[in-house]
This record gives structure tokens, C-alpha cells and sequence, in this order.
């Protein structure tokens, strides 16, 4: 069962922190809608601030949402989060 997931960041512009996420969503800015109606993950420090943006890292086929969650391992490990 191949799916595409999405690998985003959200990095607030005033301090460069970065919340590195996955999605099987269609889109990333349906993912981001979902971040702020929740504000319960662990961006809400970064999108409270008002002053973020946000970008694909990665498009990726995987079959499972453990191997996506690998792929966003990745970035989390190779970027400053």
C-alpha cells in the first residue's frame, strides 16, 4: 500500500527554532490548518509567536507511517532542531 507522506518544517523567524513534521495529508497547508486549530503538538510555541513560515522538506512513497516517521527522523537528525 504505497502512500505519499509529506516532510515540512515550521520555523519561527524571530528565534529560527524549527518543528520538523509528517503528513499523509494532501496538502501542507491542510497539515498547518491542523496545527493551528489543535495547538497542541509541539509547535505551538513557534506558531503562537505569529511570526513563522513554513516549507516541504520532502515528498516521499512509503507503505506505513512508521517509515515516514523514519524519513522525518532524518531531517530532524541532519537540520538544527
Amino acid at each position: 500500500m504505497n502512500k505519499t507522506g509529506l516532510i515540512y518544517e515550521i520555523v519561527c523567524n524571530e528565534t529560527n527554532e524549527r518543528y520538523i513534521g509528517s503528513t499523509f495529508e494532501p496538502t501542507l497547508a491542510r497539515r498547518i490548518a491542523g496545527h493551528k486549530a489543535s495547538m497542541s503538538c509541539m509547535s505551538k510555541q513557534i506558531i503562537g509567536r505569529g511570526n513563522y513560515s513554513y516549507g516541504l522538506l520532502e515528498s516521499v512513497t512509503v507503505n506505513t507511517r512508521d517509515e515516514l516517521r523514519m524519513y522525518e527522523r532524518k531531517w530532524y537528525d541532519t537540520l538544527d532542531c
